[in-house]
């Protein structure tokens, strides 16, 4: 009975150590999608918007098309 208790033990720690490195290693998904967008503000109508995704007209940025005009 003793030995099959220190085998399993063995066993978890083979276990946690193996699958603790690997979780070191490498981060889950949802970590690594994670990115930081700069918000900016549109000129018109003062909606928050991605940088990335705002028209830039004269030094000033807009949402839509719609705005821009």
């Amino acid at each position: 009975m003793i030995k099959i208790i220190i085998i399993g033990v063995v066993l978890f720690l083979v276990y946690m150590l193996f699958f603790k490195k690997i979780r070191q290693d490498g981060k889950p998904p949802q970590e690594k999608d994670k990115t930081i967008e700069t918000m900016c503000e549109c000129h018109k109508c003062k909606v928050l918007i991605s940088k990335n995704e705002a028209i830039l007209s004269n030094g000033k940025l807009y949402c839509s098309k719609e705005c821009l005009a």
